[in-house]
């Protein structure tokens, strides 16, 4: 018996040899496989005030409808999963059919790569108000820097938890089109719905470095499906040397402190940024629109409790840094924009009064107080100093207007690149 075992034994070997094996029968049956977040869109509530006309849904619901959105990935995988999102739902939401295929654009997919996803080995799933779910984890080849395109058909979805201010076009079609090569005399949607991660599973560790901030790092002002946010860009600059996911956690209006358009930075952050797979890194980036929004809040809202200090703030940024460290990230600060020339700025002048005070508002100088303790912080790993990048060099508390989309905040294409190189990609490694 013994001596049967040992020639069985060098069978095995040398057939492993042969087959190009090492011998180890364990670790060539199963390669170990490590979950990373390819894709991030933050979600919010679409019927929460927003003190501007026209920013709610144009229709309240989906109904006998297939929605195709696209995921721009930062990195890829041999499988896949997806996040959806019915948070601020006051209602369960039922997909009925979702499937994922690579994307060829204009709403048209690549029918040989459609798969159908499934959750716990059904088609459809119901999501409780308040709730997420995962998809089952298929294989499911992906490259750095594709397109994946995932059509959900729903027979009835109220709308209400999304990403507002999309960056790629989402397409609207009638009935179940979820394999359907193409989406026929489809409606274009500028908004991203219940889809809130792709993450892709791969044999080598990556770093997962997450953009946190508001518009200016969702990419607002950016051209539509062409993933020119400063992340996607990073993305693109940083993956032509070293393999890194870079995800975009931008949302379009956030503040630290105060809700708006979205729960605020703190109320976010485990969601969006500790809480995503495999994240080691973060560069946090918000700040203009608690003191812009916050002043114009306060005389929209007839609300004194909008406006916030340079004081608030930087509890709040600390907060955040703290928070991330004790995670174990790396954390890296980028300097609140210039925005002179907007409709909410200010600087003290005599008519920049906000609601419930007598005293002008001089958000200017919140800005450079706050961009102050950015740049003296010990705490963090670094800073990227955003403010001197889009700096007018002959008016520096104005952007630079050519690198703008709308001459005064928001970046435009080449902007945003000029931000993207900002950042020194070593710090990604």
């Amino acid at each position: 018996m013994c001596k049967f075992s040992s020639i069985l034994a060098l069978a095995l070997s040398l057939f492993l040899t042969a087959c190009g094996g090492d011998g180890d029968v364990s670790s060539a049956a199963s390669q170990p496989s490590f979950e990373v977040a390819a894709f991030v869109a933050p979600q919010s509530d679409f019927l929460e005030p927003t003190g501007f006309a026209g920013q709610t849904p144009p229709f309240p619901q989906f109904k006998d409808q297939t929605i195709r959105q696209i995921a721009h990935l930062s990195t890829g995988g041999t499988a896949i999963k997806i996040k959806f999102s019915n948070q601020f739902g006051v209602e369960p939401l039922t997909l009925d059919r979702v499937h994922i295929a690579r994307n060829l654009g204009n709403g048209n997919i690549d029918p040989s790569t459609d798969k159908p996803l499934t959750f716990s080995g059904r088609d459809a799933v119901t999501i409780p108000a308040g709730a997420d779910v995962y998809s089952d984890e298929i294989p499911y080849q992906t490259e750095r820097l594709s397109d994946i395109s995932v059509s959900m058909y729903m027979k009835s979805a109220t709308i209400r938890t999304g990403r507002r201010f999309s960056t790629t076009t989402t397409y609207l079609g009638s009935g179940d089109l979820t394999s359907s090569a193409t989406i026929p005399n489809s409606a274009k949607l500028t908004s991203l719905y219940y889809m809130s991660q792709v993450i892709v599973s791969r044999e080598k560790k990556l770093n997962v470095v997450v953009a946190f901030g508001d518009s200016i790092t969702e990419g607002g002002g950016s051209t539509a499906d062409a993933y020119n946010s400063w992340p996607d860009q990073l993305s693109k600059i940083a993956s032509s040397d070293f393999d890194v996911s870079v995800v975009n956690a931008g949302l379009g209006g956030n503040r630290w402190v105060k809700n708006a358009l979205g729960p605020c930075g703190l109320c976010r952050l485990d969601r969006d940024v500790l809480s995503v797979p495999g994240v080691t890194h973060v560069i946090m980036a918000l700040g203009v629109n608690d003191i812009g929004l916050g002043y114009y809040y306060s005389n929209a809202f007839k609300d004194s409790s909008q406006l916030v200090t340079a004081g608030q703030i930087i509890d709040a940024i600390q907060e955040a840094v703290d928070r991330a460290k004790a995670k174990g990230l790396k954390v890296y600060l980028g300097t609140i924009t210039p925005f002179k020339g907007t409709y909410y700025y200010t600087s003290g002048q005599s008519n920049e009064i906000p609601y419930g005070s007598s005293v002008p508002y001089n958000g200017e100088q919140v800005r450079q107080d706050v961009n102050a303790f950015i740049r003296a912080n010990k705490t963090i790993d670094g800073v990227i100093d955003f403010d001197k990048t889009m700096q007018d060099p002959t008016d520096p508390q104005k952007a630079l207007a050519i690198w703008t989309f709308d001459g005064t905040l928001h970046p435009n294409d080449v902007g945003y690149a000029h931000m993207a190189e900002a950042v020194d990609v070593n710090i990604l490694r």
